[in-house]
């Protein structure tokens, strides 16, 4: 039994009418604590009733594959999960079930996958697909797909005088898609990018595990992509005196730099 099942009988009431800040320091700790736990308390007692009435409903599925039951299993399954999920507020449910603490108390949705042989994202999709208005359609077998753009702005963290070098402080890359963005800015514009990265050896979380568990570093990313011609560079927090010193950087600078018409001139 969990601590704060334990303590599901305190009246926390009382906490309503204690002025925290004339408390001293470990008073208002000890206070605020038994706050956040009357939370806890009383989010737990309504997650463990809730999810025991939806583990009776979708008692009959706990043990089978959805993804590989056959079509009146999944659809049934699809029917029994909104009836579960009906007995509280959707809102309401969100917020229970995907607390870290209070999730072990809802059944495991499954996915269905497949529906004849054709993929379906999500148990609404399932749902509305199969039963209603819409049934005899089988939007399932006839997907549409068109293309779509979206324009986006870019903003550096600064530019270096003369130069198209936008700097970028980056203390990690968050993921794929923040990666990717760099990547189209560079091919999109006539910029370079300079990335001052906080430190050495950090890997990126959203790289696939090599064979021994590590992850590819910031700098092997940045060294991929000038390998790709990529109009990037990089350097550290703690090295950047050396690296503004050194030829790599020199060379970056010129090929970026703006030069003056006439001087492009004479240049041809």
């Amino acid at each position: 039994m969990s601590l704060a099942e334990e303590r599901i009988g305190f009246d926390f009431s009382i906490l309503a009418d204690i002025d925290i800040d004339a408390l001293a320091p470990e008073d208002a700790f000890m206070y605020l604590k038994m706050i956040a736990e009357s939370g806890i308390v009383f989010d737990s007692k309504k997650a463990k009733t809730t999810g025991e009435q939806q583990k009776k409903i979708l008692a009959e599925y706990a043990d089978l594959d959805i993804s590989n039951a056959n079509r009146e299993t999944k659809l049934r399954y699809a029917k029994a999960v909104k009836e579960a999920q009906d007995l509280a507020d959707q809102e309401e449910h969100q917020r229970l079930a995907s607390n870290p603490y209070l999730r072990h108390y809802f059944p495991k949705i499954q996915r269905i996958g497949t529906i004849d042989g054709h993929r379906v994202d999500s148990l609404l999709e399932a749902r509305v697909m199969t039963d209603g208005p819409l049934a005899k359609l089988q939007l399932y077998t006839q997907r549409h797909q068109v293309p779509y753009r979206k324009d986006c702005t870019y903003t550096s963290d600064g530019l270096i005088h003369g130069t198209n070098i936008a700097i970028e402080i980056k203390g990690i890359l968050r993921d794929q898609e923040e990666a990717r963005k760099y990547k189209e800015v560079c091919q999109q514009n006539n910029i370079g990018i300079l990335f001052i990265f906080a430190r050495r050896g950090i890997e990126c979380s959203f790289a696939s595990p090599r064979k021994d568990g590590s992850r590819y570093t910031h700098e092997e990313w940045a060294e991929r992509q000038i390998k790709a011609g990529l109009n990037i560079a990089y350097t550290f927090e703690d090295e950047q005196d050396e690296y503004f010193r050194s030829d790599t950087f020199k060379a970056f600078y010129n090929k970026n730099r703006v030069r003056e018409i006439s001087e492009a001139s004479s240049a041809a």
